[in-house]
């Protein structure tokens, strides 16, 4: 009796991981694939990159 509901809360764990897993790989694809839609900010070539740590010295 007590076998059997430790297995039965062992594969509920189990499932409940595994779908967890796949809704946040969902999540992060929709994000990831709204996000790179998106204009960035600002446009910013390499000739207005400046590097602040050689500024300092």
């Amino acid at each position: 009796m007590l076998l059997r509901l430790f297995l039965i809360a062992l594969v509920l764990v189990l499932f409940f991981r595994f779908v967890g897993r796949l809704f946040l790989a969902i999540l992060m694809r929709s994000t990831a694939r709204t996000s790179s839609k998106e204009k960035p900010l600002r446009d910013i070539d390499d000739s207005q990159i400046q590097d602040a740590d050689f500024k300092d010295l």
